[in-house]
């Protein structure tokens, strides 16, 4: 066999193992993960789903829900009036809404 030969075919059982791999992995399961959990649950329990906050010297940006926002903007009909290193102050015509980024949890304020 020649080189590119030798090449081609180690690339090609390396396509099939990678491939056999992704798919045992997919059925492996967190073994911390509670007995009763369902990641669809999560998401329906906690509708603001604050996902992510970015700060830096110039901006202070939160994701709520795949949307990027900063102060001022509005998201559900609430505006974002404060953004820190834990938590999005949202307030609406309603009350005031602080979401929490590492409990994911939600707190109305009236």
């Amino acid at each position: 066999m020649n080189k590119r030969n030798v090449i081609l075919l180690l690339s090609l059982l390396l396509g099939c193992f990678s491939s056999c791999a992704f798919a045992s992995f997919s059925d492996l399961q967190d073994p911390t993960r509670p007995e009763n959990f369902s990641g669809s649950q999560s998401q329906a329990a906690h509708p603001w789903g604050l996902e992510a906050i970015i700060i830096a010297p110039e901006r202070r940006i939160a994701v709520i829900h795949g949307q990027m926002v900063k102060v001022g903007d509005s998201v559900a009909g609430f505006k974002v009036v404060a953004i820190q290193s834990n938590t999005v102050h949202l307030e609406g015509p309603h009350g005031s809404i602080i979401l929490f980024l590492f409990n994911h949890s939600v707190k109305r304020i009236h």
